[in-house]
């Protein structure tokens, strides 16, 4: 790999991290709000599953790119 791929692949992977954490704390922010006001109905559990795998195969897609143990994977990991 060429030193602009590396700094082209270190650059998606940064964006695509921030965007994750963004996105991990949508997750976390619907189940607060969902838990709030008691909406336990099963199609309400089984979209916060579907939403949870989703979260779980990109951080798969992400953890695949972190060549070098970013700072950032570590939040992600914990998400």
């Amino acid at each position: 790999m060429t030193s602009t791929e590396t700094v082209g692949a270190l650059r998606f992977w940064a964006i695509s991290t921030a965007w994750f954490l963004g996105r991990c704390d949508d997750f976390e922010a619907e189940i607060a709000k969902e838990i709030a006001i008691n909406k336990f109905t099963y199609a309400e559990l089984e979209e916060e599953d579907t939403d949870r795998k989703k979260l779980q195969g990109w951080l798969d897609k992400i953890k695949k790119l972190d060549f070098y143990g970013a700072a950032l994977a570590q939040a992600a990991r914990r998400c």
